[in-house]
């Protein structure tokens, strides 16, 4: 009788798992997400899908969580004063996970005021509930974009989503379905255009990914004084001679 060799490992744990009579648990690696982000909103598959709209990787660093710090307009004026671009990202009651990313830089004084926007500026739903679909709205040529200081967030020339303030979605001309998009046909974020009630609001400053063997900037300014240290106080040549000379 001829024994047919298994042609590869997981071959060979599959006829092992079916001789023990064991359901097969061939285990994959697990692939790096390619959004670096601690959310207690988003689980992997939702950070990838965003990486993807976004562009590609990015590191985020967290701003403003709501649990922590609550939903009023002025704890996120305070978060996104001076940055740019970031990410908000909202869950609502109904489970839906919808939110903005933005590249313009939030005003650190003077009265609010609307502009034009990034065309990079998008809003987003991450999670299909019901109707609901998994979408990207890109920003339009018609009308402004975005208020950038003041009273909370506002995207979109008739609020096409405002949150840390009055919480509600539009149907808003400022924005729409970008393509590959185009198929779901809807412009709603949680299901419904109008008000929703938010659980959870997050804001996360966005960075490119660190490429191998960079420095953060707090790390490059150590290194800098640490190399004008050496150079400036060199250590002393111990020698022989000098070192009886000492006694």
């Amino acid at each position: 009788m001829i024994q047919c060799v298994p042609e590869s490992a997981q071959e060979r744990l599959r006829i092992k798992l079916r001789e023990e009579n064991k359901t097969e648990e061939i285990l994959t690696p697990r692939l790096p997400s390619l959004l670096n982000i601690r959310s207690k909103i988003l689980d992997e598959e939702m950070r990838n899908t965003l990486a993807m709209m976004i562009g590609g990787p990015r590191t985020a660093r967290l701003l403003l969580d709501s649990s922590l710090s609550g939903m009023d307009s002025t704890v996120f004026n305070s978060a996104v004063k001076g940055q740019g671009p970031f990410l908000t990202i909202i869950k609502s009651s109904t489970g839906h996970v919808f939110g903005v990313s933005e590249e313009n830089n939030f005003s650190s004084s003077g009265s609010g005021w609307w502009i034009p926007g990034s065309p990079n500026n998008f809003l987003f739903s991450l999670k299909a509930i019901g109707p609901q679909q998994v979408v990207k709205l890109k920003r339009s040529t018609v009308g402004l974009g975005i208020f950038i200081q003041g009273c909370g967030l506002h995207m979109g020339n008739e609020d096409g989503l405002v949150a840390f303030c009055e919480n509600r979605t539009d149907d808003d001309p400022a924005f729409e379905l970008a393509p590959g998009y185009e198929a779901v046909g809807s412009k709603t974020l949680h299901g419904e255009f109008g008000d929703y009630e938010a659980v959870l609001m997050e804001v996360f400053a966005l960075f490119p990914p660190m490429r191998k063997g960079e420095l953060k900037g707090s790390n490059k300014i150590s290194l800098f004084f640490l190399r004008v240290t050496v150079v400036a106080f060199p250590w002393p040549r111990i020698t022989p001679w000098n070192f009886m000379a000492s006694f």
